[in-house]
């Protein structure tokens, strides 16, 4: 049996071909109509061959139904001659109504016949009875002149005792026949006068449809088969008997064709459905198809296009390129701050913003060219018909100003902006992944000037990046052994302004190269935190910190703390557990973060800081006055400690608004209770104009430069003894 699944794997099949074209309706109803005009050529062959069998047995069956039909009326006779009491009933003295009784009831309702006569030798008759099935019942009187020449004709041949001929009465052919009772006394006729209807309708004998025509005329019916005429004793024609054929395979046809009108309806409607079910299939497999080749080429949140779609256009755009068309460019764009908006307003949020974004994006761009969605806040645009780098400058522009515009998230308004790095590809002979490289490269360029800005790509930017590269690959295998790859921690002293005393140690991270010797902090500290390295590298530095803190309880320490671990949640229980392994009070410990943290106003940083706060760490503020920090960001943080940049203590005795500055500070740290610290003093000057303008603590080359733990014990006995020498020198005073 074919199922509906092998019908549905064949359409699949098909659309595999070609999902694009339709069924071939026109081929499917040919096909259709040639196979039940097939079946109907078969059928009508096979009744063909039925009937002309059918016409050989009902031609030999009504040849012999012709020539002994004169028989059957005798047989008839004869079966009531040999009925019980026949011999009695027409031998005795019967009245005619008790003749009537007897053979009327008792024999003419068992037979074919018309009627029953019994008659003497002059041919009176004695009985006359008619049965039931008699149509055309006989007339006596118009029946005696043919009675009275048969019995004429039966007594010139003694030697037959029966005689048969036709007659017509009431328009209608008998078949009347007489025989001779052989019993012993006066003689007795009896006869039989029936019609040939009645003969030919008996269908246990002839199965064929007899028709008896009463006239010497030939009957001209086409649909008559004759065959012969029905004549007399004396030759005459009285009538035609014919019959209608009714073959079986005609008849077969005729009573066929509703059954295959229904069967044909039942296949053409079976024939629609499975193509209506079909072409359902292949219009659902189109478009799952369509569907999936669009989910594949693009990003399920945008409805921009994705990754590798936009690798797909960009080699369109080379090959247009090779052909002699404009330049193109390739923008990478990153939104800045997006993580903030995550983590504050949850995902939903996040994808909202998302959405708006891209929207912008198309707005911002020509119909040409093409936008994608290449990761978590990450775009990429295609700038077809870019000659000249102010031509994709001008679209860059666009960007920055549209992303830098509030969006609408919850009836809330959020503030990001965008990074956008961009390559341009001139021949359309770059390779895609190095054409990509570069614009990442751009973007990194990009988000390291300070966000809202965008980059182009240049040569010296690949030298850098190897060079970043080969430090990222040397930093990581310090990280290894630290100690035995040239990384160590240093101090540096944080002194009072008076120079008596030293408060505190700040805990710096220093690193000697094997070859290429001593690298800058400022080098390998933003390539670790861009790779992911400053977890163990601020891990190493609070170690070695808390180590010595212990070794010198009276003494705060100073600790450098990454913006980037500070968004980490996870940083504050390892700040407590390394504390608590070495057995440090968090209150001699003070964690420096830079004034550009507080500026991301991020809920997460706030979360830290606030943990750490409640485990006894002081927070320190470092190089205040560099960003926009305001008062409220203090208030919020709880800030413990300000640290006033060295560029305004480089600048004290050089410009003029460098001393105002600085008092604004101190100041400010004296209006909110804050301890001030002046980091970068290198001259007497500056400590003497730090130290007039009421700053406690200074630190600085002039005071002494980041010391190795070891000396540490050194340089606290010196200011040990210096102080002790000023006391003796007051009490001399």
């Amino acid at each position: 049996m074919i199922s509906f699944k092998k019908i549905q794997k064949a359409i699949q099949a098909y659309s595999k071909k070609n999902l694009e074209e339709d069924l071939p309706l026109k081929s499917l109803f040919v096909l259709f109509a040639a196979v039940v005009g097939f079946m109907f050529a078969v059928l009508y062959m096979v009744s063909q061959h039925t009937d002309e069998i059918a016409k050989k047995q009902q031609n030999h069956v009504f040849t012999r139904l012709l020539e002994n039909h004169i028989d059957i009326t005798q047989d008839m006779l004869e079966f009531i001659i040999r009925l019980p009491d026949t011999e009695d009933m027409l031998s005795g003295n019967m009245s005619k109504t008790a003749m009537n009784t007897k053979i009327a009831q008792r024999f003419a309702d068992r037979i074919a016949t018309t009627d029953i006569l019994v008659t003497n030798g002059d041919g009176n008759i004695l009985f006359s009875g008619s049965s039931y099935r008699s149509i055309y019942p006989l007339d006596i009187v118009e029946a005696k002149p043919k009675i009275a020449e048969l019995l004429s004709k039966l007594k010139e041949t003694p030697e037959d005792n029966f005689l048969s001929d036709r007659l017509i009465l009431n328009d209608d052919v008998f078949q009347l026949s007489v025989r001779k009772l052989p019993y012993e006394g006066p003689d007795r006729f009896l006869w039989i006068a029936t019609p040939l209807s009645n003969i030919f309708e008996d269908t246990q004998r002839i199965p064929l449809d007899i028709i008896l025509e009463v006239g010497t005329k030939l009957p001209k019916s086409t649909k008559l088969v004759f065959v012969g005429p029905l004549n007399n004793l004396n030759g005459d024609t009285l009538g035609w008997l014919s019959w209608e054929r009714k073959l079986p395979g005609y008849a077969a046809i005729w009573n066929y064709i509703p059954a295959l009108a229904i069967a044909t309806f039942c296949l053409i409607m079976a024939a629609f459905f499975f193509w209506s079910q079909a072409r359902t299939i292949m219009k659902d497999m189109s478009r799952d198809h369509k569907d999936a080749e669009s989910r594949a080429l693009h990003d399920p949140l945008t409805g921009l296009a994705n990754r590798t779609l936009l690798k797909q256009q960009i080699e369109a755009a080379q090959a247009d390129v090779s052909r002699g068309r404009e330049d193109f460019a390739l923008h990478l764009i990153d939104l800045d701050k997006f993580k903030d908006v995550n983590d504050t307003m949850g995902h939903p949020a996040g994808d909202e913003l998302i959405r708006q974004a891209a929207q912008r994006l198309r707005d911002a761009c020509r119909a040409g060219d093409t936008v994608a969605r290449i990761g978590g806040d990450e775009f990429a645009v295609i700038q077809v018909e870019a000659t000249t780098s102010s031509t994709a400058s001008r679209l860059a522009r666009r960007i920055n100003e549209q992303m830098s515009r509030a969006f609408n998230i919850d009836s809330n308004e959020v503030f990001v902006s965008a990074s956008i790095g961009i390559a341009q590809d001139i021949a359309g002979k770059t390779e895609l992944e190095e054409l990509m490289r570069r614009a990442d490269i751009a973007l990194y360029r990009a988000k390291a000037k300070g966000r809202n800005q965008f980059c182009f790509f240049e040569k010296d930017m690949d030298v850098e990046l190897q060079a970043k590269h080969k430090i990222e690959t040397d930093l990581r295998l310090a990280l290894l052994e630290p100690l035995k790859n040239g990384l160590k921690v240093v101090y540096q002293p944080q002194v009072s302004a008076d120079g008596r005393h030293i408060r505190g140690m700040e805990a710096l991270i220093r690193w000697t190269h094997p070859e290429r010797g001593s690298v800058s902090p400022a080098d390998f500290i933003p390539i670790a935190e861009e790779s992911n390295l400053i977890a163990t590298l601020d891990e190493f530095v609070l170690r070695e910190a808390f180590q010595t803190s212990v070794k010198w309880p009276n003494i705060t320490m100073a600790v450098n703390v990454s913006a980037k671990e500070l968004h980490d949640e996870s940083y504050p229980k390892r700040v407590i557990s390394l504390a608590r392994e070495y057995n440090v009070r968090p209150d001699q410990i003070e964690l420096e973060i830079t004034e550009s943290v507080l500026l991301e106003d991020s809920p997460r940083v706030t979360r830290t800081l606030k943990t750490l706060k409640a485990a006894g760490f002081k927070i320190a503020l470092d190089d205040f006055g560099t960003g926009y920090s305001s008062l409220a960001y203090l208030r919020r943080h709880q800030v413990d400690k300000l640290k006033i940049d060295q560029s305004f203590v480089a600048s004290i005795g050089v410009r003029e608004d460098a001393s105002a500055v600085v008092q604004a500070i101190l100041s400010l740290g004296a209006s909110l209770g804050l301890s001030v610290t002046a980091e970068g003093v290198e001259t007497a000057h500056q400590r003497d104009s730090l130290r007039a303008q009421g700053c406690a603590y200074l630190q600085g080359y002039l005071f002494s430069r980041p010391l190795e733990k070891q000396h540490i014990a050194a340089i606290m006995h010196k200011f040990s003894a210096r102080n002790q020498k000023q006391q003796k020198l007051r009490k001399i005073s």
